[in-house]
């Protein structure tokens, strides 16, 4: 799925074998994806001045699952945003082996980077 100033676009997958999504300039973009054992699984965003943007994964024994894996490996998020407002970036890793969060934000407003 490819969104250019959408909005409330949104994007769930499971299970998904390469899939991806990528969203530009989205007011109110979500992007979720719950993949048990996907692979090759991937959420990228690049929001420049984007409103509520949120990226939120869930992969429980995934591999090479970008943003978020139980048991997961080579587990990332990343997020540049400039100038985005309530930006927020969200990992729960268990037992995640090489797991990273990179969020570059210039200008950001209540821009955080919760990992637990």
């Amino acid at each position: 799925m490819t969104g250019h100033q959408g909005v409330n676009a949104s994007m769930t997958g499971c299970r998904g074998v390469n899939t991806s999504m990528t969203g530009c300039r989205g007011v109110n973009t979500s992007m979720t994806m719950t993949g048990h054992g996907g692979v090759d699984t991937s959420m990228t965003v690049t929001g420049h001045g984007g409103v509520d943007t949120s990226m939120t994964v869930t992969g429980p024994g995934g591999v090479n699952t970008l943003m978020t894996g139980h048991g997961g490996v080579n587990t990332s998020m990343t997020l540049t945003g400039h100038g985005g407002v309530n930006t927020s970036m969200t990992l729960t890793g268990h037992g995640g082996v090489n797991t990273s969060m990179t969020l570059t934000g210039h200008g950001g407003v209540n821009t955080s980077m919760p990992s637990h």
